[in-house]
């Protein structure tokens, strides 16, 4: 019968064998729950990464360098069958949460997009605000653009104060 294992937290005493048709269930409400979830299907022969899976652990690693990934990134999900791949990161500021999905398939140009959700509620409403950002083609182009969607989301607005302006003789 096909199926996945379901590990939590990289811990032996919480992983499960989980039948396809719940399997989606179970990882949206480990998601909610902001638990990490990683799915390995049992009918693939190899684990190994694809090269645009490798390609963008490289692209997160160039984030932090140097530093290493796991005190920055956190991975809520990611799984392989035989024609797809899928990870899901997050990454975090003071402010808010970051997440990046990749999507790699076979004979098409996968999906890389990005999402954020405030770390914190408005006064007086009982719900975290978010957005999307950028998506498109698992390229190079893409990232750059969802790097530049997440710095224009976390820029703030200058003061109305300016300071007069200061002219050097020479």
């Amino acid at each position: 019968m096909p199926g996945n294992t379901v590990k939590i937290n990289d811990s032996k005493k919480l992983e499960w064998y989980v039948g396809d048709s719940f399997i989606n269930g179970l990882t949206n409400w480990l998601d909610q729950n902001g638990l990490k979830v990683e799915i390995f299907n049992e009918t693939l022969e190899s684990k190994e990464l694809s090269i645009k899976m490798e390609l963008l652990n490289s692209w997160l690693e160039e984030l932090i360098f140097p530093g290493k990934s796991e005190n920055f990134i956190q991975t809520l999900k990611k799984y392989k069958t035989e024609n797809e791949e899928m990870k899901e990161v997050c990454i975090y500021t003071n402010e808010n949460k970051y997440k990046i999905y990749a999507v790699d398939r076979k004979n098409d140009d996968g999906y890389l997009g990005c999402s954020v959700t405030t770390r914190k509620m408005r006064a007086g409403e009982d719900w975290f605000r978010g957005n999307d950002l950028v998506d498109g083609p698992f390229i190079k182009e893409t990232w750059q653009r969802i790097l530049c969607s997440i710095v224009n989301y976390e820029l703030v607005t200058l003061s109305d104060y300016k300071k007069p302006q200061v002219s050097y003789d020479i």
